[in-house]
């Protein structure tokens, strides 16, 4: 989940704004 920055949040993903 790359590309859902509230998600990648709580992911422990880099959180990358997507439109």
């Amino acid at each position: 989940n790359a590309h859902n920055f509230p998600l990648d949040l709580a992911a422990g993903e880099a959180p990358a704004i997507n439109g």
